[in-house]
């Protein structure tokens, strides 16, 4: 089983649901030492190294490797899976893994930082329907 941080769109149960076609029981967590912006032209963010910087996200717990195969897939080419350390809110420290922007891709990043609620209110049900089509 795997434990995988999600900062962006996966952060929404209205996205990951359809994918995984489950719950999935999952807690807020912050991962040190990367930042995360939108990326060009999309509504939708990656994360990349950055030692200042800390991302709040969610961690989805006790992932299948048939549930991390289809995340994969969904994540497709722009990003690559990597195994980090999260703090949960309760200050534990926990292993898990996380989908990262691959370096030949860092010039798609916008220089702007990337906001939830506002994917949420603007973008998300957009998103689903490009993804689910």
């Amino acid at each position: 089983m795997t434990n995988l941080f999600v900062y962006g769109s996966l952060m929404n149960q209205e996205v990951w649901f359809p994918l995984l076609q489950t719950k999935v029981v999952s807690i807020e967590a912050r991962l040190s030492g990367y930042y995360r912006e939108s990326l060009q032209g999309c509504t939708y963010p990656a994360i990349r190294i950055q030692a200042d910087s800390s991302v709040d996200g969610l961690v989805l717990l006790d992932l299948s490797a048939f549930q991390i195969e289809v995340l994969d897939s969904f994540e497709g080419e722009l990003y690559q899976r990597e195994s980090v350390v999260v703090n949960s809110v309760s200050d534990d420290s926990l292993e898990c893994e996380t989908y990262s922007l691959k370096p030949s891709y860092y010039h798609l990043m916008s220089g702007k930082a990337w906001d939830n609620n506002t994917f949420r209110k603007q973008h998300m049900y957009e998103f689903i329907n490009e993804f689910s089509a």
